[in-house]
């Protein structure tokens, strides 16, 4: 089994995704109280380049699921873009990633604590899925950004981590991506605040 990584319930395919935001008891989704610790294993833990792959694999599958849920849901234009745009981005993300794991021989490996990360997500996901109709908008961009937040930090601190050089310069070559469409939802957030 070391490419492929079970799928049992949609909303854990979310999961993974959030679960580089770590929890927080009280926080709310639908009004941008998204801070959250980073839930990747502490810096000591040294993850391998097959876990680093196993972990954006699946950042990037739940992040492309939850910006197809998004975009049916979401009443603005706006808010759709910005899934469609997660949903593109990731998309290719995945592509590179997937082609340079098989050019490299890189097996996929679940990170340590994936399980505890699947749980805490799962409940964060809910929270998102469960919005009233006229607060999905506010709680998709809301969660979109604190996951394109998390993402771009944990890219940066495995890229840093990574030994295949090919792995770190894609993972930093995703960076620039990533900053450009928090901008995007940023400007989305203000416009939904109002």
């Amino acid at each position: 089994m070391p490419n492929s990584t079970p799928r049992a319930v949609p909303a854990l395919v979310f999961a993974v995704l959030i679960a580089a935001c770590g929890t927080r008891e009280g926080a709310d989704w639908t009004t941008g109280d998204t801070a959250a610790p980073p839930a990747l294993p502490p810096a000591e833990a040294r993850m391998s380049d097959g876990n680093i792959v196993a972990f954006f694999a699946d950042a990037n599958e739940a992040s492309i699921n939850l910006a197809r849920t998004a975009q049916p849901r979401a009443r603005s234009a706006e808010a759709r873009e910005l899934a469609q745009r997660a949903l593109e981005e990731h998309s290719r993300m995945q592509t590179t990633l997937d082609s340079l794991r098989e050019a490299r021989n890189i097996m996929r490996q679940a990170p340590v604590g994936r399980d505890a990360m699947d749980a805490a997500i799962a409940t964060r996901v809910e929270g998102v899925l469960s919005a009233p109709e006229a607060a999905f908008d506010t709680a998709y961009v809301n969660t979109q950004l604190m996951l394109d937040g998390q993402f771009l930090e944990n890219a940066t601190r495995l890229a840093a981590a990574a030994e295949d050089a090919d792995l770190r310069r894609l993972l930093r070559s995703w960076m620039p991506v990533v900053q450009s469409r928090i901008s995007r939802g940023l400007t989305i957030q203000g416009r939904l605040s109002r």
